[in-house]
């Protein structure tokens, strides 16, 4: 079995002229810094700790009974949101309840059934005031 992740990390990005979802998803390791902050804490040394810690945190991902998927569901800011899932031919839409224990997303469909996505592409609904 073959796995691809693709991760984008913008290190000095200015998200503040991006359009208004990729500032609702999106920052940038610079932005993480506060005004004035100390230079041990540039953007370069950022990304050199999460380039150190991410091998361990992503080795969790392949542990069956590991703790992240309670982590990651304290963290989830998909919860609760309108999604559209596609995955193959099929679509979804529906409301985003959260990860089961599995680590699939739950999603009740606009039809009222409960679903869990596995893969595929999963779309936010943004409000239309964007």
């Amino acid at each position: 079995m073959l796995l691809l992740i693709g991760i984008g990390v913008n290190i000095g990005t200015d998200l503040s002229h991006s359009p208004a979802e990729a500032r609702l998803i999106g920052c940038s390791l610079k932005s993480l810094i506060p005004s004035g902050g100390k230079p041990s804490h540039s953007p370069k040394t950022l990304l050199g700790t999460f380039l150190q810690a991410f091998p361990h945190h992503f080795s969790q991902l392949s542990t069956p009974k590991g703790t992240w998927i309670g982590h990651a569901q304290r963290l989830d800011r998909l919860s609760g949101q309108r999604v559209e899932a596609r995955q193959g031919h099929q679509i979804i839409h529906g409301t985003a309840l959260g990860w089961n224990d599995e680590g699939y997303l739950v999603v009740r469909t606009d039809q009222g059934d409960l679903t869990t996505i596995s893969s595929g592409q999963i779309m936010r609904n943004l409000p239309s005031s964007f």
